[in-house]
């Protein structure tokens, strides 16, 4: 969830100067319109999003689709099954991870788009160092147990997390964990002065527990610093324990397979070792696509201080169990399911879906990377012949700026979206088409996607006014030139 769709790169708000501390107007604005149905459909919501959370990592249930997971025919046996201290401890250990590496690891220190207050908080970079360290260090760990060092078991490597009871009860752990820490940043809220987010002060508790009421709850470290934890949780935790879940079906395959044994021989100047069974070209191009996907997110972290996530919404459940739980058990599947399988796709099919996701992955970063671009110097060489909307600059109060309307921004009002779900349609085509639940990334984040460009398209047209009618005009693909 970053400077791409999944974060839902949205407008900024105009900075407001605020002449007094006590205007509440300010500090606590109140709900206008309630988003995803209200409480009954923030509560629906929350509901559907942990129980696919849990079943997607259900024992069988990628084997045998038609089964129907006891999660919802035998609950009491689910949690007794699912519930365990270590399922409780490595979520909570792998947050206490990057909150270390966070902390400790240098980083380049920024600030943030101004407040509503007028102030402008400062964050740290180091997002890029802190997941790369953190994989590097689950990799580690894994030859580690492998090679029964330090007293480890082959039992604790990363092919536990391969192993469906496993990721139940890491899933579970998770879920609970999400559900507890918006429960306290709930609470806290109420605590002392703090700045709330609009869309969650509605004054209706699951609405606004669903939704966040803080807009940027922090945590006093040493030193004087501050931890956003909002911030903190869009990147970290979530998206390298996503990577090491999407490594994990892989080195188990290289070790199965033989190719690690027969890679050895071959650094070692011995006979050469055969595999014992063909390797899955499909799984390390899933696992390549996604790790690339993340990389990218963590590389250009700076972009996420725009989006909406981070100036707009405030953090409760949407947003904390979305980093942290939807994002790494929901997104790894297809590369689980590939370990799985028994018959490897064709060579033309997986190429065909690789370039999709490449084809993605080209159109997502470059049209981003002409936004920021764009942004960051209007005159600048690379975008100043480019059309904008208006020829003349926005009212003051408006920052100034001015609507790009040519290059990738003149073909769809969107077309970031397009490439972001190009790539991970890609990741669930490799998996074949024997199997409904490893699309189910390419659905939700269609669903995900339609609706964010129609909440984007109603707030710019309330900040903008004429001027983005005028852009509709101009451009009128939202998100699929020529088509939608």
């Amino acid at each position: 969830m970053t400077e791409r769709s999944s974060s839902s790169m949205r407008q900024r708000r105009p900075a407001r100067t605020v002449p007094a501390a006590e205007d509440d107007d300010v500090w606590k604005p109140r709900t206008v319109d309630p988003e995803f149905g209200g409480p009954v459909g923030t509560f629906i919501i929350t509901i559907l999003m942990s129980l696919t959370i849990l079943s997607v990592t259900h024992t069988g249930w990628l084997e045998l689709p038609w089964q129907i997971p006891d999660l919802f025919t035998d609950p009491a046996a689910y949690v007794a099954r699912a519930a365990t201290s270590l399922g409780f401890a490595i979520p909570a250990g792998w947050w206490l991870l990057h909150l270390t590496l966070h902390v400790v690891l240098p980083g380049r220190v920024v600030l943030g788009v101004p407040l509503p207050t007028g102030q402008r908080l400062r964050y740290k970079l180091n997002g890029f160092a802190c997941v790369a360290l953190s994989v590097v260090l689950a990799l580690a760990w894994h030859v580690a147990c492998e090679t029964s060092s330090f007293g480890l078991r082959p039992s604790q490597s990363l092919r536990w997390l391969t192993l469906s009871s496993s990721l139940e009860q890491l899933a579970f752990g998770t879920v609970c964990m999400c559900f507890a820490k918006s429960t306290w940043l709930y609470l806290a809220s109420f605590q002392g002065r703090r700045l709330l987010a609009e869309p969650g002060n509605s004054g209706v508790m699951v609405y606004d527990w669903f939704m966040g009421r803080e807009l940027n709850p922090r945590l006093s470290l040493s030193g004087g610093s501050e931890l956003d934890l909002k911030f903190f949780n869009e990147l970290r935790p979530g998206m390298s324990a996503w990577v090491v879940l999407a490594l994990a079906p892989a080195v188990v395959h290289l070790q199965d397979t033989g190719a690690v044994a027969a890679a050895l021989a071959f650094v070692a100047g011995r006979d050469p070792v055969a595999l014992v069974a063909p390797l899955k070209a499909e799984l390390f191009a899933v696992v390549g696509l996604q790790v690339m996907y993340v990389l990218d997110s963590v590389l250009f972290e700076e972009a996420i201080l725009t989006t909406m996530d981070i100036i707009m919404d405030g953090f409760g459940f949407m947003l904390c169990a979305g980093d942290l739980a939807w994002v790494p058990f929901t997104f790894s599947l297809q590369g689980r399911y590939i370990l799985q399988k028994d018959e490897g796709l064709p060579l033309e099919q997986w190429l065909v879906a690789a370039a999709v996701g490449l084809l993605g992955f080209a159109v997502f970063r470059l049209s981003n990377l002409q936004k920021n671009t764009f942004k960051a110097d209007m005159d600048g060489p690379a975008v100043r012949d480019l059309p904008t909307i208006p020829a003349r600059s926005l009212p003051p109060r408006e920052g100034g700026g001015r609507l790009l309307a040519g290059g990738w921004w003149g073909m769809a009002r969107h077309i970031n979206y397009l490439g972001d779900w190009l790539l991970g349609l890609s990741w669930c085509l490799l998996t074949g088409f024997e199997h409904p639940v490893p699309y189910l990334y390419a659905f939700y984040f269609a669903f995900l996607l339609l609706h964010r460009e129609r909440r984007d398209d109603h707030k710019c047209a309330q900040k903008y006014g004429p001027y983005w009618k005028e852009y509709r005009a101009l451009v009128p693909w939202r998100i699929i030139p020529f088509l939608y």
